[in-house]
Order: C-alpha cells, then structure tokens, then sequence
C-alpha cells in the first residue's frame, strides 16, 4: 500500500522539469504581452527623437524587423502615378536590391495598397503574379494610411 501511494505521489506532482517548462511558459507569455507596448513605446521615442525622416524611417523598419523577429521588412511609399517605390529596407529586400518600385495592384506589395487592408499569407509560392517571382514562408504587409488614403506599405 504504502508503494502504491508513493507511485500515485511520483504522478501527481510535477517534476522539476515540469516546473521549469511551466515556469518558462509563463515568462514567454509575459515578454509576449509586453511586446505590443514596448514596441509602442519605441516607436513614439524614434518619432519624437532627431533625425531626418528618413534616418527615422530606415530606424523604424529596423525595429520592426527585430521586435517581429522578421528576415526582411521593407517600407514603400505611393509615389506619382500609382507607384510604390522602395523606401526603406532591411534583411534580403535591401542586400538582393528586389524590385524597387511596383504599381498599386501589382504583385503582393501593390495588392496592399490596392486593398487598403492588410494582406496576410502563408506558404507563398511564385504564381506568375508577382513580378518578383518571391517565395516566402510568410509574408505580412498593412497598408500606411493618413487620412484614410493609402500612402505606402510596409511589409515584412
């Protein structure tokens, strides 16, 4: 009896190892609740901090980058006649120099643009409709609204 109660005490309470993975369950939650704040946080200081805006855009794609844990986030402005052009860029969009420029509705960057909502994917094979031909394991983009007009995309 008493070696029956000893196996039933070894399966009801949690081994240190199981401790620890709960314990770092609980951390990962935390840093991932605090995330959107702290991220929120950064992105007002680069904002009210000095530097031209384009040294505070390229900081920004940067960041994004890093806090969403992203290969590549690039950053498009609508520019005269309905083009997109490449802002700002880190990770293989800027070291591969990738299409510079894309016409609102053209490929996944102008589908952003073109929908004013973001576009979210998984699994992106090259369909012909991309002028990149791009193969992504995901791909996010939003579109960059002022005054409820499009003026740009960032995607990462």
């Amino acid at each position: 009896m008493q070696h029956e109660a000893k196996k039933w005490h070894e399966l009801s309470s949690p081994s240190a190892e199981a401790r620890d993975l709960k314990a770092s369950e609980f951390l990962d939650a935390q840093v991932v609740l605090t995330a959107p704040r702290r991220l929120m946080s950064s992105l007002r200081d680069i904002m009210q901090g000095q530097g031209s805006p384009e040294e505070k855009l390229d900081t920004i794609v940067k960041l994004i980058a890093r806090e969403l844990r992203a290969d590549d986030c690039s950053c498009y402005v609508l520019r005269a006649g309905d083009m997109l052009e490449l802002y700002s860029a880190c990770g293989p969009a800027k070291e591969e120099a990738r299409k510079a420029a894309y016409g609102v509705g053209e490929g996944l960057v102008g589908e952003v643009a073109a929908s004013a909502a973001p576009v979210v994917l998984t699994n992106v094979q090259p369909d012909g409709s991309d002028p990149d031909g791009a193969i992504f394991k995901s791909f996010c983009g939003v579109p960059i609204l002022r005054g409820g007009r499009v003026r740009g995309a960032l995607v990462i």
